[in-house]
């Protein structure tokens, strides 16, 4: 259940200043600072050098190693920005990222390709943007086979960008940044959350060798990976400090005060202004702090599956601190999960009644991609959205339509029912053959309060152009969903509603407009949540947009209502459809 990141920087016009900087500071006086300095801050020490892993074939590290340092006090493991640009060119373009300055303590990091600037005031221990776009400092690489084969084109229609300018402020959350001869000294886990977690990657510091994780490439195995390849020996022989839990408890907290797309929602639910105020209201805040791994693991458990219960949100791999042998994986903690989680629970018995239709109508043979025709009327089968560059919705399209437009059907159904997400890029291919005219998709930004309109054209035709001879706008669409159907599923339930030519039949559907995001805690705890960058769709043309947006978190309705008893009754369906039901 995942939606695709779209890396789009946006320009900014106007210059970056904190409220406590003079306005006669220019960046015209600017001074460039790429060297990498051999002093350490007065708080921090150099810890060792620590060789970096990849487990992502786009990203090989040979060899390579960067510096850690480590805070005199807390034990905090730190790194240079500039040491880590320069070391690991295959992530940064080192070429391409500035680092410059203001003043002795205020300093500008840009990146001259997208347009990018981030302003670090070491002083005043916050962090300012325009745009969370601007910390996309990575080597672009799209993981969608569709979209490296050039089959879909996505257009930026418009952005509209808040007027004001953003800032963590990190002092909330005991979090701190220092500097050295120009070098910028941040702390591994807020590098790890601002500039590695939003392009699906993380870094995995089990305090003896750095691991990149994807999220995204061979995701069955991935919790595999880090079960079994990440060493724990070392630190399971000692108990945490108090210190230590409080920097896990305070980046728990700046995660969910700062990148939780649902944070709004969820604290005036239940009633509170921080998550700070949640914790302690709650009792978790104890059992976070607790030094034993079993308990402050079931309090994650708990925070996430009962309170949070959102289906993009979850524990995904225990701290390096447990045993070697738990799993959250395994049988007692997803028993605990179902237990916590409603919605997990409704998903299980709706995708039980779906697989009885199957059986019941004889269709338990359909598998992803399957065409069946009954009478003018085709079914489709799409039951995820992956990223298979073997099994494509463009070529699962492609080959099905051909045989439809060879047969002259006029009627077609997308079951979509079993399908609970995936890559938003092949949802999107899929929609460009409901018209010949564009689909629009939406991206905000709950933090910086931006939003982006999206055109979509898919390439059916094959000649290589996106223009009005693509899509089937002669076909009369049909979109079957369920409460199971989530995520990018969602996402084309809300496209499909907005198109004329398309009807939304079944049940409403399960929601989940936030892609997700994975984070690493200071304590080797991983989660996934749903990010600051939601999803949707509407009819507002360009010049209209503004930051409002259609909510479909919790579900898109349909125009026709089914029972699950009747989802793979083709017969009943093609004969409605027939009779003109709807």
């Amino acid at each position: 259940m995942k939606l695709r990141k779209i890396f789009l920087i946006v320009a900014t016009s106007a210059p970056l200043y904190l409220t406590s900087i003079s306005a006669s500071c220019s960046l015209n006086a600017l001074e460039n600072t790429k060297k990498e300095t051999a002093q350490v801050p007065t708080e921090l020490v150099n810890d060792k050098e620590v060789k970096i892993n990849s487990l992502n074939s786009n990203y090989i590290f040979e060899n390579k190693f960067i510096k850690i340092f480590k805070h005199k006090s807390t034990k905090e493991p730190y790194i240079n920005l500039t040491n880590i640009f320069q070391r690991l060119p295959q992530l940064f373009d080192g070429a391409k990222i500035t680092r410059s300055k203001i003043n002795p303590d205020i300093f500008i990091l840009s990146h001259t390709s997208y347009n990018s600037s981030i302003l670090f005031s070491v002083s005043e221990n916050k962090i300012q943007f325009k745009d969370m776009d601007h910390f996309y400092f990575l080597r672009y690489i799209t993981n969608s086979p569709t979209v490296k084969r050039k089959k879909i084109k996505l257009e930026y229609k418009q952005h509209h960008a808040s007027k004001n300018y953003k800032y963590f402020d990190l002092n909330q959350f005991n979090i701190k940044i220092y500097k050295m001869d120009e070098n910028l000294f941040i702390p591994f886990s807020l590098f790890n959350l601002l500039f590695i977690a939003p392009n699906y990657l993380s870094l995995y510091y089990n305090l003896k060798e750095i691991y990149l994780l994807d999220f995204l490439l061979t995701e069955k195995n991935k919790v595999e990976d880090v079960d079994t390849i990440l060493d724990r020996h070392n630190q399971t022989k000692r108990l945490q400090t108090l210190s230590e839990r409080l920097r896990t408890y305070n980046y728990l907290k700046f995660i969910f005060d700062n990148l939780y797309g649902n944070r709004k929602k969820f604290l005036a639910e239940q009633k509170v202004k921080t998550f700070e105020e949640f914790f302690t209201k709650t009792g978790l805040k104890e059992r976070i702090l607790s030094n034993d791994s079993a308990v402050y693991t079931a309090a994650y458990i708990e925070f996430i599956h009962k309170y949070i219960d959102d289906l993009h949100t979850t524990v995904q791999h225990a701290s390096y601190f447990n045993d070697n042998n738990y799993r959250i994986s395994g049988p007692e903690n997803n028993s605990k999960k179902f237990m916590f989680s409603s919605k997990l629970s409704q998903g299980n018995q709706v995708i039980k009644q779906i697989l009885d239709s199957k059986t019941k109508h004889d269709r338990k043979h359909h598998e992803h991609g399957n065409l069946e025709i009954i009478d003018d009327v085709a079914f489709i089968d799409i039951t995820k959205f992956s990223l298979d560059v073997n099994n494509t919705i463009y070529d699962i399209m492609q080959n099905n339509m051909k045989t439809i437009r060879e047969r002259n059907i006029k009627n077609v159904v997308i079951n979509i029912s079993e399908n609970s997400g995936g890559s938003v890029a092949e949802m999107e291919t899929l929609a460009g053959y409901f018209s010949n005219e564009e689909q629009y998709v939406e991206r905000f930004d709950n933090v910086s309060q931006g939003i982006i309109k999206i055109g979509i054209k898919t390439d059916t035709n094959e000649d290589a152009k996106f223009d009005n001879n693509d899509g089937f706008p002669g076909i009369n669409w049909y979109l079957l969903v369920s409460e199971y159907t989530f995520s990018a599923g969602n996402l084309l339930a809300k496209v499909a509603k907005n198109n004329k030519n398309v009807k939304v039949i079944g049940k409403k559907t399960g929601g989940g407009m936030y892609s997700i995001m994975p984070v690493i805690l200071p304590d080797g705890t991983g989660l996934i949540i749903s990010s600051n960058n939601g999803y949707t769709s509407s009819l507002l043309k360009e010049g209209e947009l503004k930051y409002e947006y259609d909510d479909i978190e919790s579900g898109v309705p349909v125009h026709f209502n089914y029972e699950y008893a009747d989802f793979f009754n083709y017969e009943k369906i093609a004969k409605d459809i027939k009779e003109g039901k709807f």
